[in-house]
């Protein structure tokens, strides 16, 4: 069964972009729910800034993780599983920050401007940083 998912390492790049990114979009298409409902101000206010947070959250903090899940790839064998595209102690953060997400999303106490600002701004980060591995996967293709 797990057969199945073994793949050249460089695929775990192009893996990694389609997750990262599309995290990224699924983080932004909920925010827009909440935005959709804001007057024009608050939507240009809350897209600017969520979108100004998650350049800066991509270039300081995801990229960096990006670049170092990169690293860590090409030091695989040639013949991995396919979930090897993060470290597995990635997936326990990855877990915590689902968890915090819908707790903030269902617990009522975080105003919708504040969820909508977090989460354009971590989708925002996620997307752009994705696009690292879009990158390198070019690069060694």
């Amino acid at each position: 069964m797990i057969s199945k998912f073994i793949v050249n390492r460089k695929y775990l790049l192009l893996s990694s972009g389609i997750m990262w990114c599309g995290v990224g979009i699924l983080l932004n298409i909920i925010a827009y729910h909440w935005v959709k409902e804001f007057s024009t101000f608050g939507i240009i206010l809350s897209v600017s800034i969520g979108t100004i947070l998650g350049i800066v959250i991509a270039k300081f903090g995801f990229s960096k993780i990006a670049n170092k899940n990169i690293f860590r790839i090409f030091k695989l064998p040639e013949k991995v599983t396919l979930f090897a595209f993060q470290e597995p102690k990635s997936y326990i953060l990855i877990l915590f920050m689902m968890s915090l997400g819908v707790f903030m999303r269902k617990s009522g106490y975080v105003p919708e401007i504040l969820l909508a600002l977090i989460y354009i701004g971590i989708g925002s980060a996620l997307f752009l940083a994705g696009l690292t591995y879009f990158v390198s996967f070019y690069k060694r293709s």
